[in-house]
């Protein structure tokens, strides 16, 4: 199971992201929420997560710089960004960084599964790759 961390400044739609999608479905269970990048990365100094979903405009630390600094950090953490259609340009400066997915808002649910499916298949993957690799 993959573990997977929601960071978004507005609480609705952090809970909402949080609690009313069927995340083990998708292999991977949430294991915390943020408001912020800040409060992200403390948060990522004390747990392991596999997978994060960040909105971009955040106060304190925006979404930019929290890619940024974890793929610096965790290189093999997948990142799907949420964003809103003014952000999108914005947004496309975190495809350098390593970003997996754009999904913007208002988020269909099947759309930011389907992203979630996809980075852990890529985990899947890479995991396999290093076991192989030490074998």
């Amino acid at each position: 199971m993959y573990r997977l961390l929601i960071v978004e400044d507005e609480y609705i739609i952090r809970n909402t992201l949080a609690t009313a999608l069927d995340w083990k479905e998708t292999g991977c269970e949430v294991i915390g929420t943020s408001k912020n990048g800040a409060e992200a990365m403390e948060f990522l100094q004390k747990e392991k997560a596999d997978i994060i979903i960040t909105d971009i405009k955040m106060d304190e630390m925006d979404g930019i710089e929290l890619c940024s600094q974890v793929s610096r950090l965790y290189p093999n953490m997948k990142i799907i960004i949420i964003t809103g259609y003014g952000e999108f340009d914005y947004a496309k400066s975190a495809i350098k960084l390593g970003v997996k997915d754009f999904i913007l808002k208002p988020i269909e649910h099947g759309e930011l599964l389907n992203a979630v499916r996809k980075a852990a298949l890529e985990l899947d993957f890479l995991n396999k790759k290093i076991l192989n690799f030490k074998k």
